[in-house]
């Protein structure tokens, strides 16, 4: 339970640390388009690539639901593709 009140409690400083960086940006240099553009690139840099960087080592759970999904969708789709295909023949062949 602790560990999950300090998980929780680093998220939120983490967050409000983040939403300080955004404000400070945008509340320095909303009047100059470069310099904004260049704080906007410098806080993706910091946080959204560290964050793919951390999510990389593999798939999420998510991921491989939505692999193992789709692959389920693509052979039923065939399977219903080759019962077409019997099923216009066995038509095809009674005319």
């Amino acid at each position: 339970m602790a560990a999950t009140l300090t998980t929780i409690e680093k998220q939120q400083a983490e967050k409000q640390q983040f939403m300080d960086e955004v404000h400070d940006v945008l509340n320095n240099h909303l009047n100059d388009y470069k310099k904004l553009k260049k704080g906007i690139k410098r806080l993706h840099r910091i946080y959204v690539l560290q964050e793919v960087k951390n999510n990389e080592l593999g798939e999420s759970n998510a991921d491989k639901e939505q692999m193992a999904y789709r692959r389920a969708m693509e052979d039923s789709i065939e399977h219903m593709r080759i019962s077409l295909k019997k099923g216009k023949q066995i038509h095809a062949d009674a005319y």
